[in-house]
C-alpha cells in the first residue's frame, strides 16, 4: 500500500485559528504503522486525506484541501500517543464548534480510514449503483413470472387481496415515514448518493429501524407476494433482503461511518439494521 505524503494531495496550509481538541489515545506499534501511512482517496465519496509527516498526522478535507485536525504522535511504551491534538476554528472553512462531536469524528476517522476497522469507502460493481425502488420493481416483476413455475397456494381471494392491500399500505406508510424524517432534517433521500448526508437521522421511525424505507418495501413486497399467493413469490423475498443487505445498506453504513464517525456507530449500537 502507497503511504500519504504532503504532496499527495493538494493542500491548503494551516488555518489560523485552531483550538485544543483535547483528544486522548494510545495505540500500538502495529496501529501507529498503519496510522502513518496515512489515506489518499481514490473516489469523490472519498472526503478525505489524510498524511503523516514531522510527527504531525494531518486530516485535510478532500474537495477542498482544508486542514481541520491535527494530531502530533509521540513514542509511548506501547506505541504511540496523541500528545497534542488542534481542530480548525476558522468559519470560513469550518462550521462545526462542538469540540466532542470533532473528538468523535477523529476517533471515527482514525478507526475507518486508517485502522480500516470499518472498511474506507470503496465503492465496488453493484454497490450504490440501483436505487432501491427499481430493485423492489425488478424483484415484483419476477415474482408476477412464478405462478406459471408453480401452484398458487389456497387462499381465498377475499383474505388474499385484503391482506395484500393491508400490507402494501403498512409498507408504504413505513417509507414514507423515513422520507419524511429526512425532509424535516434537510438531509439526501438519494439513496445512491450517502455521502451528501448534511445530518444523522435518528429521530421518528428511525428509532426503531436504520433502514426504514428498505423495511416498507420488504413489507410491500410481501403483500405483493401474499396477492401473488405463490410459494416461489414468497422465496423472493429473503433474496431481496439480501440483496439490499449486501449491495445498498452495508456501502451506506460505510459512507456514514466516515462521516458522523463515533455518533453513528452509537447509533449502531441502539438501534437495528432492520428490525
Amino acid at each position: 500500500m502507497t503511504s500519504a505524503t504532503r504532496s499527495s494531495w493538494k493542500t491548503l496550509p494551516p488555518p489560523r485559528r485552531m483550538e485544543d481538541l483535547q483528544f486522548d489515545a494510545t495505540f500500538d506499534r502495529k496501529q501507529a504503522r498503519q496510522m502513518m501511512q496515512g489515506f489518499i482517496p481514490e473516489a469523490m465519496e472519498d472526503k478525505w486525506f489524510v498524511y503523516y509527516a514531522d510527527g504531525w498526522l494531518k486530516f485535510h478535507r478532500s474537495w477542498t484541501g482544508i486542514l481541520i485536525y491535527s494530531l502530533r504522535l509521540d513514542e509511548s511504551p506501547a506505541g504511540v500517543r496523541v500528545a497534542e491534538s488542534w481542530v480548525n476554528r476558522e468559519p470560513e472553512q469550518y462550521t462545526e464548534t462542538d469540540t466532542d462531536r470533532d473528538r468523535q469524528l477523529v476517533r471515527g476517522l482514525i478507526d475507518a480510514l486508517l485502522l480500516k476497522q470499518a472498511s474506507p469507502i470503496a465503492m465496488k460493481s453493484l454497490e450504490l449503483k440501483i436505487p432501491p425502488p427499481v430493485v423492489t420493481l425488478l424483484f415484483a416483476l419476477l415474482m408476477w413470472l412464478t405462478p406459471s413455475l408453480g401452484p398458487p397456494l389456497g387462499m381465498p381471494a377475499a383474505i388474499r387481496i385484503g391482506l395484500a392491500i393491508a400490507l402494501a399500505f403498512v409498507g408504504q406508510g413505513i417509507s414514507i415515514s423515513g422520507m419524511v424524517s429526512f425532509r424535516r432534517a434537510k438531509t439526501t433521500i438519494n439513496p445512491v448518493n450517502p455521502s451528501a448526508a448534511s445530518s444523522l437521522v435518528s429521530s421518528g421511525v428511525f428509532r426503531l429501524t436504520r433502514n426504514p424505507m428498505y423495511v416498507g418495501l420488504l413489507v410491500t413486497l410481501l403483500g405483493w407476494a401474499v396477492y401473488l399467493s405463490n410459494p416461489l413469490a414468497f422465496a423472493a423475498l429473503p433474496l431481496f433482503a439480501l440483496y439490499i443487505h449486501r449491495f445498498q445498506i452495508v456501502p451506506e453504513e460505510r459512507v456514514l461511518f466516515s462521516l458522523f464517525g463515533a455518533e453513528y456507530a452509537a447509533y449502531m449500537g441502539r438501534v437495528r439494521r432492520w428490525l
